[in-house]
């Protein structure tokens, strides 16, 4: 396995040799194992985030289909930034670009801008010819765009925006970086719209010995109120919803799918491979249930 060595930078200099989150190694360690294997398991809607099962307001289920579910979530998404025809969309770790399709198709976005450090899911998303549609392999730390947007999504890439290992004080200026950037590319009054997971019952110290270093290195969840604390100058939060049951079924149904398509994802990878995210969708399971961990929707206005 390979190796990655702890943040030792400062925060604000990232982007200028030092990242304060996961370096392009990292991400490729993760996501470039073949846009085969993922999407083995994670099925027709390609996403690699929680699904929108659940509620805001009753806490019922209102999607049981999963696919129905993951549509419904990356069109909320684009719903909070108010996605329509003559719209500029910057889309922040884009993965295999399900939410800059469902943009253009379903929302009429003309003007699509998407940033990874996944080549692989660069190169995939390239292929679907999107209309409209530029591409970045580059950081949001050191992406200067051209012109501003009219919205901004960022759908569980905020976790690789923080390394494992660092103090609170160094997260809460490596995510003011990021809040500080989106505002600056923002249109007056513009929005963005984030989803995350987050610690939740985990103390510091407990979140500090199970953060899953083998499989996402150098990233690490952030605290609510370290959300809150580095965007409050550039945003007013005006939306947040937490809870775990969309994550659960999330996971459980990938992990189904994994088990469902074993022998095709062996073959495709190998059989180490396959236990690995067994076990890591396992662990992930636990988290959820046992509320360590926490998944956060959030949409934000420029101040």
């Amino acid at each position: 396995m390979l190796h990655f060595s702890e943040f030792s930078g400062d925060p604000k200099k990232a982007g200028k040799g030092d990242f304060a989150g996961a370096s392009q190694d990292s991400i490729s360690y993760h996501y470039d194992r073949g846009v085969d294997f993922y999407r083995l398991w994670l099925g027709e809607a390609f996403c690699y985030s929680a699904a929108a099962f659940i509620d805001p307001i009753s806490g019922t289920v209102a999607n049981e289909d999963y696919k129905a579910a993951q549509f419904a979530n990356v069109d909320n998404h684009l719903k909070a930034v108010r996605a329509q025809s003559d719209f500029r969309l910057l889309d922040i770790g884009f993965g295999w670009g399900t939410l800059l399709q469902r943009a253009h198709q379903e929302f009429g976005v003309k003007e699509l801008v998407g940033l990874t450090l996944s080549r692989e899911q660069q190169e995939f998303v390239a292929e679907l010819r999107i209309p409209g549609t530029e591409l970045h392999l580059q950081s949001y730390e050191n992406f200067v765009p051209e012109g501003s947007f009219d919205g901004i999504t960022c759908v569980e890439a905020f976790e690789h925006f923080a390394k494992a290992g660092m103090s609170r004080e160094q997260k809460v200026a490596a995510y003011k970086g990021f809040f500080e950037r989106c505002h600056a590319w923002l249109r007056p009054k513009g929005f963005l719209s984030m989803q995350f997971g987050v610690w939740g019952t985990a103390s510091r110290e407990m979140a500090d010995r199970i953060v899953p270093r083998d499989v996402f290195p150098e990233s690490d969840l952030p605290y609510f109120d370290e959300v809150t604390e580095s965007s409050q100058h550039h945003f007013d939060l005006t939306y947040s919803f937490l809870n775990t049951e969309d994550y659960v079924r999330t996971l459980n149904h990938w992990r189904l799918e994994l088990k469902n398509k074993m022998n095709a994802v062996v073959s495709e990878s190998d059989v180490d491979t396959y236990r690995f995210y067994d076990r890591y969708l396992r662990r992930a399971v636990a988290g959820f249930k046992r509320d360590r961990i926490r998944l956060c929707r959030c949409v934000f206005k420029a101040k």
